[in-house]
């Protein structure tokens, strides 16, 4: 739902066992397809930092041929962006897959794989919080847990979308 570009060239790789190149994700900015995000664009501290997620026209078209996936919680500021980056890395290193027909933590404290992992950020909640969270949803599942480890990545108090028009 949100990754950096090192992530999305890892897991293109992976999947088509070549590198994607550059102008593959500009033309899907270009057209509108994922939204390229820059961090703190148009301030002192702007950074050659770039994160991406789906458009909504992309959303309807995956509702549209019941293809599963999840969206960016409208919701989800800096700091939960943070997150779901350091997660995601942290996932991918790991060489887990999101499971993304389970419903987000809203504080997005925590993050489930297809491989019954659940990755949570152990200074935000424990594991016995989750379980009785999981509980509350009625959501039977015998998960193993594994604290997210590594440095947060940074996203940027004033990281906006970059405007396709404005691309070369």
């Amino acid at each position: 739902m949100l990754l950096t570009t090192d992530m999305l060239m890892e897991l293109y790789q992976r999947t088509y066992h070549e590198k994607m190149g550059l102008s593959y994700l500009k033309r899907a900015v270009k057209e509108k397809l994922i939204i390229e995000y820059q961090y703190d664009l148009d301030e002192v501290s702007e950074k050659k930092e770039y994160y991406y997620a789906l458009k909504g026209s992309t959303y309807n078209y995956l509702k549209q041929n019941r293809i599963a996936f999840l969206k960016l919680p409208p919701q989800a500021a800096y700091e939960e962006k943070s997150r779901i980056l350091t997660c995601n890395k942290y996932i991918i290193e790991h060489g887990y897959q999101p499971n993304i027909s389970m419903v987000l933590d809203s504080n997005l404290q925590y993050f489930f794989t297809i491989q019954n992992v659940i990755c949570y950020f152990h200074n935000l909640i424990t594991q016995e919080e989750i379980k009785k969270e999981l509980e509350r949803m009625k959501i039977q599942i015998a998960p193993s847990f594994e604290a997210v480890t590594g440095a947060m990545i940074e996203i940027g108090q004033f990281t906006k979308a970059v405007n396709p028009k404005d691309l070369d």
